[in-house]
């Protein structure tokens, strides 16, 4: 019953363990009800001269088997918890025992696996684990403590179970570097802000008037790296922007472009990026800047630009971005195609070809200069009905 679902690869594995197991003495239609993860592990045990016989038993789990086999390995007393703790738990405990520590601190029901592993790590690095035993802490808040007490920070400070363990990352990255931020903490302000304050102070940047303001973090990145770089900002944070729309205003005036073009809060950060990017490359902006344009018409009108195309026909709010894109292609291969008529063709039979292709035909079929003007005119109205 083992055998059904497995690959051909699988099948031949299982065969081979078998085929070795039944050779060390192990009857072969008992060996047949176990997995192959469940073989794997027995056959581990009997090469290492394990007492298989304590988990040769197809309702085991393999990760029982294998845990159970470890702790033979070690001499950790496996029968002392199982049944108490579950197998990731008793790992974590095996492992302790395995490294010499006092399994006996978190060997308690209270502590998942994860948690466990916690206070093991605060144990082989010899920190004062008091500070993180209360199994209301998670494991990651249990690492941010023992991270900090690692560091040899003051962890009350942020050693609460209200904090989660990305604001305690954060306040414990404060304290290492000499920045206390557990007044902004305390002040309710989010982890994201507080990462933006880290920044600040440590760049000695003032964020207040705009805490004050109530800036989202997002805008407050845009404070921080303005003022880290020198960019003057100040009349654009007083407008109504979002982070993303206060970032492209940076961009454009880092690259001296006149942002002015694009610096409305009624345009989205995209149709900013499409804008700000035409006025880089010193493209008629004018073209698309109208804010009924989606971004997506807009990166459209700015590729045809830059390709040097004609958008007369193109510069419709009316047209989708995909008709845009359509009508762009169009454009860059009759462009491909021009040089070529013109060496090869004479005025006659590129005006027959340029009207195909107006027509949207299929002008491959006589394109060719050994065709006189007559025989291509009569192939393209032949082809246009």
């Amino acid at each position: 019953m083992a055998e059904q679902g497995i690959s051909i690869q699988e099948k031949s594995e299982r065969e081979t363990m078998i085929h070795y197991l039944v050779a060390g003495g192990l009857e072969e239609e008992k060996l047949k009800e176990f997995s192959n993860d469940q073989l794997q592990q027995i056959l581990l045990g009997f090469r290492a001269g394990a007492k298989v016989e304590d988990y040769l038993d197809p309702r085991i789990s393999w990760v029982e088997m294998q845990e159970n086999r470890l702790s033979q390995k070690s001499g950790f007393p496996f029968r002392a918890y199982h049944g108490l703790y579950d197998m990731q738990q008793i790992r974590a405990i095996r492992t302790g025992f395995e490294k010499g520590l006092d399994t006996s601190v978190y060997a308690k029901t209270c502590y998942i696996a994860p948690q466990m592993e916690e206070i093991a790590a605060a144990l082989e690095a010899g920190v004062d684990v008091t500070r993180l035993m209360d199994p209301g802490f998670n494991s990651y808040q249990m690492q941010e403590i023992r991270l900090g007490l690692e560091a040899g920070v003051d962890v009350t400070s942020y050693a609460k179970k209200e904090y989660d363990a990305r604001m305690m990352r954060i306040l414990r990255d404060g304290l290492e570097k000499g920045v206390n931020l557990t007044e902004y903490a305390e002040r309710g302000l989010s982890a994201t802000k507080l990462e933006q304050i880290l920044e600040a102070k440590i760049s000695d940047v003032d964020l207040e008037p705009y805490l004050d303001r109530n800036f989202h973090s997002d805008q407050l990145r845009q404070v921080v790296v303005a003022k880290q770089r020198g960019v003057q900002m100040e009349e654009y944070f007083e407008g109504n922007f979002f982070g993303e729309q206060l970032r492209q205003i940076r961009k454009g005036l880092e690259r001296h472009v006149d942002v002015e073009k694009y610096a409305d809060p009624r345009y989205n950060w995209l149709q900013m990026r499409e804008i700000r990017l035409g006025l880089e490359e010193r493209l008629n902006v004018d073209v698309y800047t109208d804010i009924r344009y989606s971004w997506k018409q807009m990166q459209e009108l700015r590729l045809a630009l830059e390709a040097d195309l004609d958008v007369t026909e193109m510069a419709s709010i009316f047209h989708t971005a995909r008709m845009m894109r359509t009508m762009r292609e169009e454009l860059e291969k009759h462009r491909e195609q021009e040089p070529k008529l013109v060496q090869e063709f004479s005025e006659e039979q590129t005006a027959e070809i340029i009207a195909g292709i107006q027509a949207g035909i299929d002008v491959q079929v006589y394109a060719k200069p050994e065709i006189p003007v007559e025989e291509m005119r009569r192939i393209r109205e032949m082809m246009m009905k």
